[in-house]
């Protein structure tokens, strides 16, 4: 866990609102994902400043009990046109906490990071947090995932 600040970003791609309620984002989620990789969105994103993926939770109703939105998408230049079917999110400039999750992807790395950072003691603003997913590791078996939780 490292403190670092992070300056604003415009994340474009597809969005789901969701809630961790009830096992809801356990099937938001993944469908989001996969339609994200099947309609082939990473390459339709104009603008793309790097190949990194990014998923970003933000409009928080409350806390991380309460409804959000979870947007999937890539790191584009401020002020690109979003196309019909896309959203974009900004991540806003300030203080964040990074985790990282480590391991097999395809079974639970990621939420494990969660559970870890939901009964973490911070002092959360719940802006937008995000996962940074970098491209270099192609294998969703061996993954290393950043994860940045926005802080007051």
């Amino acid at each position: 866990m490292e403190k670092t600040t992070i300056t604003s970003v415009t994340i474009m791609g597809l969005s789901v609102r969701t809630s961790n309620a009830a096992g809801k984002a356990d099937q938001d989620i993944p469908a989001l994902w996969n339609r994200f990789m099947a309609a082939g969105i990473l390459e339709k994103i104009p603008g793309k400043l790097d190949h990194w993926l990014y998923a970003c939770y933000s409009d928080y109703d409350g806390d991380h009990t309460q409804p959000y939105t979870m947007y999937l998408g890539c790191k584009v230049a401020a002020g690109t046109p979003v196309p019909e079917g896309m959203h974009s999110v900004i991540i806003q400039q300030g203080d964040y906490q990074k985790f990282q999750a480590k391991g097999d992807l395809t079974k639970g790395a990621v939420v494990e990071a969660w559970h870890r950072i939901w009964q973490a003691d911070l002092d959360r603003a719940y802006t937008t947090d995000f996962e940074a997913y970098d491209p270099q590791y192609s294998d969703p078996t061996q993954g290393v995932v950043d994860i940045y939780i926005a802080l007051k």
